[in-house]
């Protein structure tokens, strides 16, 4: 069996216990969340009372109607998202949920969507 290259690997390894999952959970976020807007995501970021960190990605279909543009941007997003993380975890453990915008003609590439995270994580407070 192959193994992947270590640059390859994930920066932090989000298994389903380490993602958000429940509506209520993503109504709280919202709601109570602070609110970062970049120009291909929107960020909500709000202090839990767990012992870990979560993650939450929301593409919706308006984002593109194929499937798996969906969940490759999802991919992109929860795999950078990870890597942004690692700086806020001296504050605590968070909920981040991350939102992915539509793009007027089509879907946002990778470099673009890794661009928007890396600006919106220079604006979270450390």
């Amino acid at each position: 069996m192959k193994q992947r290259p270590s640059a390859v690997r994930r920066a932090v390894n989000f298994s389903a216990v380490k993602r958000i999952t429940r509506p209520g959970d993503y109504k709280r976020v919202y709601a109570t969340g602070v609110k970062y807007f970049g120009r291909s995501l929107k960020v909500y970021i709000v202090v839990n009372n767990l012992h870990y960190t979560r993650i939450g990605v929301v593409v919706g279909r308006r984002v593109s109607l194929s499937a798996v543009a969906r969940n490759r941007v999802k991919r992109i997003l929860r795999h950078e998202a990870s890597r942004r993380i690692q700086a806020l975890s001296p504050r605590g453990p968070l909920d981040v949920v991350v939102v992915a915008r539509p793009k007027p003609d089509g879907v946002w590439d990778s470099k673009t969507l890794r661009e928007d995270l890396l600006l919106l994580s220079n604006r979270w407070p450390q």
